[in-house]
């Protein structure tokens, strides 16, 4: 559908405060250098499974390095993988520290900066896509104008050239004063063709949500938004908004 006109004046966001509102939420790094991944997975091993482990776990098993390298320089993965809040968990980190090797597995994760997506990535569980591509064709805010209390439908239409493969996809609201939030959701990657997505927000008839004017970035990513390494970019985005009065 075609876009709506927005009934406000509005001051563009624009991709660099997208990216410095997931860097204020996501704590983005210093740039990471590309070098060879590490490990050879079979197919049993999902890349959904890898990313959801280390979401969950990557401070966990940050601690665990720390903790063997300084007490026990001959461990092996069977002592860095147990001890995590279930037996599937302890499975899967054995199953990566295994495959890469647990020297090479180790190291990975000493690197600053180093997200689930792009860990999974260079242990070799999730594909890196060559050249995705993908371009915003419609952004639309269901209403354009309402009260403090209602419900707002964001919609976003975009076309895919080339698979985006794994990544994230959402928005960074802001209103009267500021950076309100990003809400981001993992992608398991848009094949070539039309697509849509709708995300819903609610607000509130308290000060949370003042009268005014609100804008909303929309952004589509390879790789963790707002990354700082080799496989991650911002594939398309744009912005819409709605008026609280």
């Amino acid at each position: 559908s075609s876009r709506m006109p927005l009934m406000m004046e509005r001051t563009r966001v624009g991709p660099l405060l997208f990216l410095f509102a997931c860097c204020t939420l996501l704590c983005c790094a210093t740039p990471l250098s590309s070098t060879v991944s590490v490990g050879t997975i079979t197919a049993v091993d999902a890349c959904g499974t890898c990313i959801s482990f280390l979401e969950l776990n990557q401070p966990n098993l940050l601690t665990k390095i720390a903790a063997i390298n300084d007490t026990s320089p001959s461990a092996t993965c069977d002592h860095l993988c147990t001890g995590f809040n279930t037996t599937e968990d302890n499975n899967e980190c054995l199953k990566l520290c295994v495959n890469a090797g647990f020297t090479n597995f180790w190291q990975l994760f000493e690197q600053e900066g180093m997200d689930p997506m792009y860990a999974c990535q260079r242990l070799n569980v999730c594909e890196v896509v060559m050249n995705p591509a993908a371009t915003t064709s419609s952004l639309t805010c269901i209403p354009a104008t309402g009260a403090p209390g209602d419900t707002f439908r964001f919609i976003a239409q975009f076309d895919v050239a080339n698979f985006t493969g794994i990544g994230q996809m959402g928005y960074a609201l802001y209103g009267p004063n500021g950076l309100m939030g990003v809400h981001l959701d993992n992608t398991e990657g848009y094949t070539p063709g039309k697509h849509g997505v709708t995300f819903e927000r609610a607000t509130y008839a308290n000060s949370t949500y003042p009268k005014g004017n609100y804008v909303v970035y929309f952004t589509l990513c390879a790789g963790q938004c707002g990354a700082r390494h080799p496989n991650a970019e911002t594939l398309c985005d744009g912005e819409t908004g709605f008026v609280l009065s």
